[in-house]
């Protein structure tokens, strides 16, 4: 009998060799840091973009309030007024009486509506309302807040007159306001019944300044009994019209005592010169440009 042990047989049945168990540890090390690593990337996914929305949220706010209240100083100016006219942009951002650290932080701009869209917009709103809705058709498209040291990436943040809504930094993605695009407007047919309320609306501001002039006659011949030596220049003055009224319009006074009044409008006008509009006393009524079909009071 061969006791010899058979080198084959020996080497199937011998168990593999272990692991050494600082390989094992090291290993055990390298799986958990990995899983570490993978969790700590996936929070820092989710949390890292939410603290920069709650970042730019939190500086853009001071600027959308700053917004507001230019807005609000425009809403006073025409409850003052009745009128849109005679508010500049910057009186308006001074008016609004903006916090110092926010004018430190934001720059603040108002972007005007041209004189045609403002008043397509105008037309449209009454057109479809079938009275004067000058008081909700604004004269700015946007109000801008500019973040100051921004670097190379513009940070705006701006309100849309039309959609009454905020847009930009802090806000959604949007970056920069819409260009103004006139192109369609530009070509478009007013109607004649919008064309009407256009011209409706640039004859209302020389009918109310018409009826303040009335007043003013009306007081001085109560006291004095005839307007022989009150000239049109001093009923001007005490009547206080805004400056962009006497730009657009020249007023005549006539009889003793007066028994028409007449506005001329100005090659500042929009509506261009010589479109009158005057008020008849002895009617009790107005005509001309933007009232009735006839264009001379005399």
């Amino acid at each position: 009998m061969n006791d010899t042990p058979n080198p084959m047989e020996s080497q199937q049945a011998s168990p593999p060799p272990p692991f050494p168990k600082k390989v094992s540890k090291a290993l055990a090390i390298a799986i958990i840091a990995v899983v570490l690593l993978l969790i700590i990337a996936l929070l820092a996914a989710i949390m890292v973009p939410r603290f920069l929305r709650y970042r730019e949220k939190n500086l853009s706010s001071p600027a959308q309030e700053a917004i507001f209240q230019i807005r609000k100083a425009y809403n006073l100016h025409y409850g003052n007024q009745g009128s849109w006219k005679g508010l500049e942009p910057d009186d308006a951002i001074e008016a609004a009486q903006i916090d110092p650290e926010t004018l430190r932080k934001w720059k603040f701009e108002v972007v005007l509506k041209s004189a045609r869209q403002y008043e397509y917009e105008l037309a449209l709103a009454m057109d479809k309302a079938g009275s004067d809705l000058s008081d909700t058709v604004v004269p700015f498209k946007h109000i801008v807040a500019t973040l100051k040291g921004g670097g190379s990436k513009s940070r705006k943040v701006w309100y849309d007159s039309d959609a009454n809504t905020f847009h930009g930094y802090g806000v959604d993605d949007q970056t920069e306001p819409p260009e103004d695009d006139e192109t369609g407007l530009l070509g478009a047919l007013v109607i004649p019944r919008q064309q009407r309320y256009i011209e409706k609306s640039r004859s209302s501001e020389a009918q109310t300044a018409i009826a303040t002039i009335r007043k003013v006659y009306d007081i001085y011949l109560q006291i004095n009994s005839t307007v022989e030596d009150f000239t049109v220049e001093q009923a001007l003055r005490e009547a206080r019209l805004g400056q962009s009224t006497l730009a657009n319009w020249s007023f005549i006074v006539e009889g003793n005592p007066p028994y028409r009044m007449i506005a001329t409008s100005t090659p500042n006008n929009p509506a261009g010169s010589g479109k009158h509009v005057w008020y008849d006393v002895r009617e009790a009524r107005y005509h001309g440009y933007g009232v009735d079909n006839r264009t001379s009071p005399w």
